[in-house]
C-alpha cells in the first residue's frame, strides 16, 4: 500500500472527505430530498421517485416536450422518457398531441400531477421554514443568495 505524503494523515483525509464544500451540498440536498420524499409518504401522495419530483417542478402547467423537460431538468432524454412512461402510469402525467407540432407529444399534468405539484411546494416551503427555525432567517437568506450567486457564476462550467 503506498504511503501518503508526510503533510496528509487519516484524520485529516477523513475530515476533508466530510467536510468539503462539495460533500456538504451533496448530503444537504440528499436530506432535503429524503424529508420530501417521506413527506409525500406520510401525507399519502403516492409513491413518487426523487426524478419524478425533479420533472414535476420543471414542467409548464401548458405542457412541454420531452426534449425541453430533459434540457430544463438537466436530465438525458434517455433518462426523462422512461419516468415520463412511469409517471403517466401513475396517472400524474398524460401525453397529448402538440399542436404546433402532429408528429410531437406535450407531457401535461393530470389533475392528480398538478395536485402533487402543490403539495411539493408547501411541503418544500414547510422543509424550508425548519431550517429557518434551525438556522435563522438571516443565515438562511444568506445562504440562498450564495448558493444561487454560486450556481449563476458557474452553471456554464458544469455544461
Amino acid at each position: 500500500m503506498p504511503q501518503l505524503p508526510a503533510e496528509i494523515d487519516q484524520q485529516e483525509l477523513a475530515s476533508e472527505r466530510q467536510d468539503n464544500l462539495g460533500s456538504l451540498l451533496s448530503r444537504a440536498s440528499e436530506m432535503f430530498g429524503f424529508e420530501v420524499l417521506a413527506e409525500f409518504k406520510a401525507r399519502d401522495l403516492g409513491p413518487i421517485k426523487e426524478n419524478h419530483l425533479d420533472l414535476l417542478l420543471s414542467m409548464d402547467l401548458e405542457g412541454i416536450r420531452i426534449s425541453h423537460l430533459a434540457e430544463r431538468s438537466g436530465l438525458s432524454k434517455q433518462t426523462v422518457g422512461p419516468l415520463v412512461r412511469e409517471m403517466t402510469k401513475r396517472g400524474i402525467v398524460a401525453l397529448k398531441p402538440d399542436p404546433t407540432d402532429g408528429r410531437a407529444k406535450l407531457v401535461v399534468l393530470t389533475k392528480n400531477g398538478i395536485k402533487m405539484l402543490l403539495a411539493y411546494v408547501g411541503i418544500t416551503r414547510d422543509i424550508t421554514q425548519r431550517y429557518v427555525e434551525t438556522v435563522g432567517q438571516r443565515r438562511m437568506t444568506q445562504l440562498h443568495s450564495t448558493l444561487k450567486k454560486l450556481v449563476e457564476e458557474f452553471e456554464e462550467i458544469a455544461s
